[in-house]
């Protein structure tokens, strides 16, 4: 629900890396806590926190998904989508279980896997901010930024993009 409402306050597709790989991160970031704290608090805290950013990553990614996937192929698409997703769950599943201690065992790899999620999604979101139509980096941040205010903020939405043209004076309306 927190992703879907975070893509719905965002109003466009086009801003969801940004909410994707922040998710990422704060998945990332939850685990290395819940591996790291061995206090109930703090496990249950970030646990949560990794239920949510999880959701949140996964409601971004199916957004993308969505957007790039031309209408005739999307159901094919999405189907395969969720097929694959369901089979790495259960293989991951699976192979837990088998683990000799895995109570044990899995704190290693939440050592290892949440600082991997962290790092992924951090780089993503500084190289996607500093992607765009502006001539330099800082530029490009900046004009994120006022898009992603305006976009939620402000609620602005875009209506006949097809008639601006793509050279000349234009007439911008609020």
């Amino acid at each position: 629900l927190a992703g879907g409402g975070l893509i719905a306050l965002i109003n466009t597709r086009r801003e969801s890396p940004t909410v994707y790989l922040l998710g990422v991160a704060a998945g990332g970031l939850a685990v290395l806590a819940f591996a790291l704290v061995p206090w109930w608090p703090v496990t249950y805290a970030a646990a949560f926190v990794v239920g949510m950013a999880g959701n949140v990553a996964i409601v971004g990614e199916t957004s993308l998904l969505q957007s790039i996937t031309p209408n005739w192929v999307r159901g094919r698409v999405m189907g395969l989508s969720a097929t694959l997703s369901t089979c790495a769950s259960i293989a991951v599943y699976f192979s837990i279980w088998r683990l000799p201690n895995a109570d044990e065992n899995i704190i290693p790899v939440l050592w290892a896997t949440g600082p991997v999620l962290a790092v992924f999604g951090l780089i993503g979101v500084w190289r996607y901010m500093r992607s765009g139509p502006m001539l330099t980096p800082f530029m490009n941040v900046l004009w994120r930024f006022v898009r992603l205010y305006a976009l939620v903020w402000c609620r602005a939405s875009f209506a006949h993009r097809e008639r601006v043209p793509h050279e000349g004076p234009e007439i911008l309306a609020c």
